[in-house]
């Protein structure tokens, strides 16, 4: 038992560690300017995965209306005359 406890606190310290480094790799500053990861066909590709996204919000936006009408359609008790 004192083995796994033991075990749990030094991956818990470990993964604290990592998660703490790796930032400190990372420069934001350039990467808001514009001087890291400006390629030509990334641009493209992140245009692209941009307006994908997009479309496919707008889709399940529409969707959802859609079948919220519908429902409420179903469910409307029906008009006697």
């Amino acid at each position: 038992m004192g083995q796994h406890i033991g075990d749990r606190s030094v991956h818990r310290t470990g993964s604290g560690q990592l998660s703490c480094l790796v930032p400190q790799q990372f420069p934001p500053v350039k990467v808001l300017k514009g001087m890291i990861g400006a390629h030509k066909g990334g641009s493209f590709v992140r245009k692209a995965l941009v307006t994908f996204q997009f479309v496919i919000s707008i889709f399940l936006i529409t969707s959802t209306i859609v079948l919220y009408l519908q429902v409420r359609h179903v469910e409307r008790p029906a008009h006697r005359l």
